[in-house]
């Protein structure tokens, strides 16, 4: 079955004519076995974004159940298959249950631009796919929480030592994050939904801001605090100002680098709702 998926690849030109390819024995393949086979799930990932179809649930569950390391390795940008996942179009939320359970750190792992696996979900242009990842990140979370009790500080618990030996540096787990990216992903949500126009999720601020308390004071380039995009976005509900002002109520009376405080905002916001609750 793994032979099948990995000869469904379409390969570059050059790929095709490189000569280790074509001169590749059957044995030769099974020495290379660990490298090809570990990584034919972000193939297989890669491929569906790139040509806009759905990844598989039969090709994801053997190369899963096959080979389970396969949910730590990263491509060129650092982005594990949780992140590829989380992007691309029709995927189930046993998929994402499946790649998570393999690899529960892999959520709050970034890639090279500083992005999580939550970051391509709320901006995933697929509604179903969106909704899919969210929840499936969100039930992850709670069990990673249920399983380390100690861990009330951090989105994830901290591997064991054995584990992380084995752990290569191109994993990034929650120690080796930067607590500014971390700090960051509050803005990079509200960005999301002011950039597709959408409502900010109330269960994604709350985890957030439960995780990362200072990332309400977090400001963009624009010196703009979490509370300036949430008055300028559409449809978000009072629990979330009440999230984002109960954290830091100092925040009110910020100006940005345009000389504005979040009413400013509220008062100009299109949506009546939006700019009623804010007010």
């Amino acid at each position: 079955i793994i032979q099948d998926i990995l000869t469904s690849f379409t390969f570059s030109d050059e790929m095709q004519d490189a000569p280790y390819l074509k001169r590749a024995t059957s044995a030769e393949l099974a020495s290379m076995s660990n490298v090809i086979d570990e990584k034919s799930l972000l193939l297989h990932l890669e491929q569906c974004i790139e040509n806009g179809s759905s990844p598989s649930q039969a090709i994801v569950t053997t190369l899963m159940e096959s080979y389970p390391t396969s949910a730590r390795v990263t491509n060129a940008k650092n982005q594990l298959p949780i992140h590829l996942a989380c992007k691309a179009a029709g995927v189930s939320e046993s998929m994402f249950t499946m790649l998570l359970r393999a690899y529960p750190q892999g959520a709050y792992a970034c890639d090279v631009d500083a992005m999580c696996p939550i970051d391509y979900a709320v901006s995933n242009k697929d509604l179903s796919a969106r909704k899919a990842a969210i929840a499936a990140l969100v039930e992850s979370d709670k069990q990673v929480h249920m399983h380390a009790p100690t861990a009330t500080a951090d989105l994830s618990p901290q591997p064991a030592i054995s584990e992380r030996s084995e752990l290569s540096s191109s994993f990034i787990n929650k120690e080796e994050q930067s607590p500014a990216v971390e700090e960051k992903t509050l803005l990079h949500h509200l960005e999301h939904c002011l950039e597709h126009n959408w409502s900010p999720s109330e269960a994604i601020v709350a985890k957030i801001i439960e995780s990362y308390p200072s990332s309400t004071r977090v400001a963009n380039a624009k010196n703009q605090l979490p509370i300036h995009l949430a008055c300028m976005a559409t449809g978000v509900s009072e629990t979330v100002l009440i999230l984002l002002l109960g954290a830091y109520p100092e925040a009110a009376f910020v100006c940005d680098g345009n000389g504005l405080f979040p009413i400013d905002y509220a008062v100009v916001n299109k949506d009546m709702t939006t700019r009623m609750t804010a007010i």
